[in-house]
């Protein structure tokens, strides 16, 4: 099978699809790499993990059919782990064909000019759907309950909220993060109405609108979930007139990036009592400085990104984990739950990122043995096993690469 055939990418009309390349890998320059694992083989495309080496996806490298690289300018493909930009290397050597970034928002790696046209990206979209829908749940029943007004309160009061089971919720973004929220959802028994760039029906949404059509919805909704990537398109998505739509009681979450609210149309919307409340884990600006109006909004209830707990210290490593023997791969998927990945088409509403920079979206471990046979093909001058298509699995860069 392809690496094309696994991940779906979109790009614009007239521009080189390159299939996708080595996914997990992080980066850090001159760090020397864990030894947990020896190379499967000389062809297999190394892979340097930084800026700190964990074990896990030295592991992960290993069991897909990658070599860890000691060293950066000895890798194919990296993988950096931090959040932050800082310490990733100004210049990446010539040979780095594929970098994987540890979030599933790239705004700042654009912006900051640290993605480049030379070689392919790819972020983590996908990897966190399933603890971020967790978090927005959590986040749509203590604003129905009125949770933030209770734990403000000082003395006993009587306080009105409703029920979430029977509510129209509307799904603005249905890609991982609001499609696995739509599953949480179902035994709610709500009627859910999801808007996504295509237009394309949502399982278990009543209805779905494509992006263009998404003013259908701010109305139509009790609970309303932001779960869109940001873009130049989407910015300020949800602003004083959408706010205004809303139905009186309606509930405002956020879980996608703080700039698709307007911040100021929001406090304004909540003192006057336009809607019924808003929970948020993602704000603009972030960090909310002290003393911001939503810190006092008692319908307001702020978590300060946190969507995306670290995973669980001392978990005990699920039963058939683990090599079968020396250099082979798992008898099954043992990676963590939020870099277990799920090949996707792109995020709804993403529209917006330019393409020229080959961004590919797609999570971190789940499909990282299909694309890393794809590049150790290509290293070897030849194509991988055919799958059901008959598109070429060696990819573009990788062709024209000297040597």
């Amino acid at each position: 099978m392809c690496a094309e055939d696994v991940v779906r990418v979109t790009t614009r009309p007239g521009a080189r699809r390159t299939p996708t390349k080595p996914p997990d890998a992080r980066e850090n320059s001159g760090m020397q790499q864990p030894t947990t694992a020896t190379p499967t083989s000389t062809a297999a495309p190394a892979v340097w993990v930084g800026p700190v080496p964990t074990p896990e996806l030295a592991a992960a490298v290993v069991a897909g059919g990658g070599r860890l690289a000691a060293r950066l300018d000895e890798a194919d493909a990296v993988v950096w782990a931090q959040v932050a930009r800082d310490g990733f290397p100004q210049r990446l050597p010539e040979r780095v064909r594929w970098v994987q970034l540890p979030s599933a928002g790239i705004e700042k790696w654009l912006s900051g000019g640290v993605v480049d046209a030379e070689r392919t990206w790819t972020s983590a979209a996908g990897a966190y759907g399933a603890t971020v829908a967790e978090h927005a749940l959590a986040l749509i029943l203590a604003g129905l309950r009125q949770i933030p007004r209770a734990a403000r309160a000082t003395r006993w009061e009587p306080v009105a909220g409703r029920e979430l089971r029977g509510s129209d919720v509307a799904v603005i973004g249905a890609g991982g993060i609001g499609r696995e929220l739509i599953r949480l959802l179902a035994p709610f028994e709500v009627r859910v109405l999801a808007a996504n760039r295509s237009g394309r029906p949502v399982p278990g949404a009543v209805l779905t609108v494509s992006a263009l059509d998404v003013d259908r919805l701010w109305g139509a909704a009790d609970v309303v979930v932001v779960a869109a990537p940001s873009t130049y398109r989407t910015t300020k998505l949800v602003g004083a007139p959408e706010l205004a739509a809303m139905r009186p009681h309606a509930l405002l979450v956020n879980v996608g990036r703080g700039p698709l609210v307007d911040t100021d149309a929001l406090v304004g919307a909540l003192a006057a009592g336009l809607i019924g409340g808003a929970a948020l884990d993602v704000v603009d600006p972030e960090p909310l400085p002290p003393g911001h109006p939503l810190w006092r909004e008692p319908r307001a209830l702020v978590t300060p990104h946190a969507a995306n707990p670290a995973p669980r210290s001392g978990a005990s490593t699920p039963a058939g984990c683990g090599t079968t023997s020396a250099g082979s791969r798992p008898a099954r998927r043992c990676w963590p739950r939020s870099t277990r990945a799920t090949a996707t088409s792109p995020s709804p509403l993403e529209e917006g990122t330019p393409m020229s920079h080959r961004v590919r979206r797609i999570a971190l471990a789940g499909v990282l043995s299909l694309l890393l046979v794809a590049v150790a093909a290509c290293q070897a001058g030849r194509p991988a096993a055919p799958g059901p298509s008959t598109r070429p699995c060696v990819p573009s860069p990788c062709r024209s690469r000297p040597g």
